[in-house]
């Protein structure tokens, strides 16, 4: 009887024991169960971080591409301002040298001024040296472009002819030059009067002398009184 006392102590004791075994497999179970749903949200967040740092990665290689690109337009800029700077040193000193140039000429220019005026003076020293004032005798301008009667404007001039000439010389003491020309209707007058109205160049060149003398040889001498 106590033997059998004994084994249902132990019999229960035993299932008391399995029953608080059961009762930790179950919350080793939940906890299990826990700890599964805590793996398998660790899991999302680790897929979620890798696909992210994907998305990183592919971005950070897309801001490589566009930093390279950036650093090649840089660079080409660079360049362009290195240029511009090279440019405008040359072009700085293309300035210089115009104003250089431009201070150059102007002198030379001055030079030129002083040499032309000393060359004219001399010119006028000479020209004043060859001429020579005739006493009574002036000469008309040596031109084509107008009537040698002063104040004539009218566009139709005549060669002068050599009778007309000899007879202003002698009558007048007035030597019409080589070039000179004459309206038609002064030409056909032959009162010429009216040159003593006006003052002609008293300077005479020995050209000029030579001239008169063989104006004054010729044998075509038409002198109409």
């Amino acid at each position: 009887m106590e033997r059998i006392m004994t084994r249902k102590a132990t019999a229960r004791l035993e299932e008391a024991k399995l029953e608080q075994t059961l009762v930790e497999l179950n919350k080793y179970k939940d906890l299990c169960g826990v700890l599964q749903r805590v793996q398998d949200d660790n899991e999302k967040e680790v897929l979620n971080i890798l696909s992210n740092n994907s998305k990183l990665k592919s971005e950070m290689a897309e801001l490589h591409c566009q930093l390279v690109n950036i650093t090649e337009e840089r660079d080409k800029l660079q360049h362009i301002v290195d240029q511009f700077d090279r440019c405008s040193d040359e072009f700085d000193t293309t300035l210089k040298h115009n104003a250089e140039l431009k201070c150059r000429f102007s002198e030379a220019q001055d030079t030129i001024i002083r040499m032309e005026s000393t060359s004219q003076k001399l010119q006028t020293e000479q020209t004043n040296a060859l001429f020579v004032d005739l006493a009574g005798y002036n000469r008309t301008p040596n031109s084509s472009n107008l009537c040698f009667v002063p104040d004539c404007t009218n566009s139709e001039r005549l060669r002068v002819p050599i009778y007309i000439k000899q007879q202003i010389l002698m009558d007048y003491k007035l030597y019409v030059s080589p070039n000179a020309r004459v309206w038609e209707e002064h030409a056909s007058v032959y009162n010429w009067e009216l040159l003593t109205e006006y003052q002609f160049t008293t300077q005479l060149a020995q050209t000029h002398i030579v001239e008169m003398l063989d104006l004054l040889r010729k044998k075509t001498v038409k002198i109409i009184g």
